[in-house]
């Protein structure tokens, strides 16, 4: 499945604002999965089983978040090239430690950046970048691998503080998260991925903030609390 481009910037600028408003209500204390199955740029993972890759952010005490990312559905030499995430604006990402804490498999560790806005793709801008190795196979992050960092540094962090939608850009988007996917169709070919929250926040609801918002607090556009 593929996005279509978006039809206005304003669509972009209201949906990001009510998902995350819609964050600090419903989805606080709550665990936060995104799966990847949709294609925005590029080419389709092979497999017809989704989500070909899956993070999930869990509370796990006051201030530290678990954020589990794997592969589930990646096959032959497919791997995740990136992985792209948000945090609420009113945080500081420069802030935010991360400390491995299990995974499988012989990929070499990511490294970790951060920064407001500071990671562009074609689904918008980014505050959170996890790059994988791409010096060989066996150092890639492929099929059937999976990792898992606690996050804290900022005090009272929530797993809903990841829930927030990318800074709109020229091209797709905005998403929640974004992952890279290389060599797919024999190591030719690569392809965007954007993160899906599960479950989706409800149509009526986002629908009936949207009027409201929009004429009250557009300029407010990215706030999550």
């Amino acid at each position: 499945m593929k996005f279509n481009r978006s039809e206005s910037s304003r669509v972009g600028a209201i949906s990001a604002l009510l998902v995350c408003l819609l964050s600090a209500n419903s989805l606080k204390a709550l665990t936060v999965v995104y799966h990847f199955g949709d294609v925005f740029s590029g080419a389709s993972p092979a497999s017809t089983s989704q989500p070909w890759v899956q993070a999930v952010f869990e509370d796990v005490s006051p201030g530290t978040v678990s954020l589990s990312i794997s592969n589930p559905n990646l096959t032959g030499s497919e791997n995740v090239k990136g992985m792209y995430f948000n945090l609420n604006p009113n945080l500081n990402p420069l802030n935010l430690a991360f400390t491995p804490n299990g995974g499988s498999g012989g990929f070499v560790a990511p490294t970790i950046s951060t920064g407001v806005d500071q990671f562009k793709t074609g689904g918008g801008k980014y505050d959170i970048l996890f790059a994988f190795s791409e010096e060989s196979q066996a150092n890639r992050f492929t099929s059937g691998e999976s990792l898992v960092y606690l996050i804290s540094g900022v005090p009272n962090l929530m797993a809903s503080d990841f829930a927030c939608l990318s800074t709109p850009a020229v091209g797709h988007g905005p998403f929640f998260a974004a992952a890279h996917v290389q060599r797919i169709n024999l190591g030719s070919q690569g392809g965007w991925i954007a993160g899906v929250p599960v479950p989706e926040p409800r149509a009526g609801m986002l629908a009936g903030l949207a009027l409201s918002l929009w004429f009250g607090r557009s300029r407010l556009w990215r706030r999550c609390a």
